[in-house]
């Protein structure tokens, strides 16, 4: 009888998961923020003097801005990773 033994992982350093928890809170609170202003949108539209029309589009900037900011941080995130671990920015 032959037993399958599978190779060790290799362990993540300690550094690299508090990034990548960061980062993951980080993305987390963006949702949670997106999940409170959405539902003010009628409130928001109301004082700022934007019609109900037009407020998908107030949404979808938001979300597009959202969008691009997690993409922005996405680089950063590789850098700080790579500068923790002493390998520079590849």
């Amino acid at each position: 009888m032959t037993s399958i033994v599978s190779p060790a992982q290799p362990r993540v350093p300690f550094v690299e998961r508090k990034i990548v928890l960061l980062l993951a809170a980080v993305q987390f609170i963006n949702i949670l923020d997106f999940m409170m202003v959405m539902p003010l949108g009628p409130d928001f539209a109301a004082s700022l003097g934007i019609p109900l029309s037009r407020l998908g589009l107030v949404g979808g900037a938001y979300t597009a801005a959202a969008a691009v900011a997690g993409l922005i941080s996405v680089g950063f995130g590789v850098a700080i990773v790579c500068l923790a671990n002493g390998q520079g920015h590849h």
